[in-house]
């Protein structure tokens, strides 16, 4: 089993591909619509960030205004502390906690205000993920191989938490149910990774391989020197 999973030191995610909110927000979409089967949106909230004491004006004010005419006044403040602009260690956000429902309402709040203005730290971010399986072109379902009884894995499923703001990030954890024996593994490839909304990195592909002695529990191995090699041409 081919997986395409970042380590600690990109947390921060992949830009996103294209990188302006009125591009990657319909492009998403239509990615997600093409080449997932996907569950509701979740873990939504839209933040909105005062300057720290590396900026030199402060945004918030007018986008909380902007937020709170679609959304409500925000629930409190949020729990991330930095140094103010006024020099004072102050919670520099507040959070709208959003249903799947609000989402459309909430990607169009993010493209109406493109492009947000310029700070260190948003000034508006938009966070949501997803957890999906692959879709078949062919017959428009899930590919088969990716059930829990073909891939031996306990959850299948691939996953993309999205970060929208003035400068956006994907972080992906994604899972493709087959071997690099298989063709089939690169058939799937050539289809998806083109069309990916982030531009994918050779170093994040790993093996997901069952324990021995235990099937149900797998390990992560790096790629060979002949499996990079096969996966660089997908890569160009």
């Amino acid at each position: 089993m081919l997986v395409y999973s970042p380590n600690k030191d990109s947390c921060f995610g992949h830009a996103t591909r294209p990188r302006s909110l009125p591009q990657i927000v319909p492009y998403l979409r239509k990615w997600l619509g093409e080449f997932t089967v996907c569950s509701e949106p979740k873990s939504i909230s839209l933040e909105v960030y005062s300057a720290t004491e590396f900026d030199t004006q402060d945004h918030s004010g007018v986008c909380i205004q902007k937020a709170e005419a679609h959304f409500g006044s925000p629930p409190g403040p949020g729990d991330m502390f930095l140094g103010h602009m006024g020099g004072t260690v102050a919670p520099v956000n507040v959070k709208w906690q959003l249903s799947a429902c609000d989402l459309e309402t909430a990607l169009s709040f993010m493209v109406e205000g493109h492009p947000w203005p310029k700070q260190n730290i948003g000034p508006v971010t938009l966070t949501f993920s997803y957890d999906f399986l692959w879709r078949d072109p062919s017959t428009g379902a899930a590919f088969p191989e990716q059930s829990l009884d073909s891939c031996g894995m306990k959850d299948p499923r691939s996953h993309i938490r999205v970060d929208l703001q003035r400068t956006s990030f994907i972080s992906p954890d994604l899972v493709f149910p087959y071997d690099l024996a298989n063709p089939r593994l690169y058939d799937l490839l050539n289809v998806i990774i083109p069309a990916l909304p982030f531009r994918a990195a050779i170093k994040h592909f790993l093996q997901s391989l069952p324990l021995k002695g235990d099937s149900s529990k797998r390990k992560l191995k790096r790629l060979d020197g002949a499996g990079l090699a096969r996966l660089a041409e997908f890569l160009v």
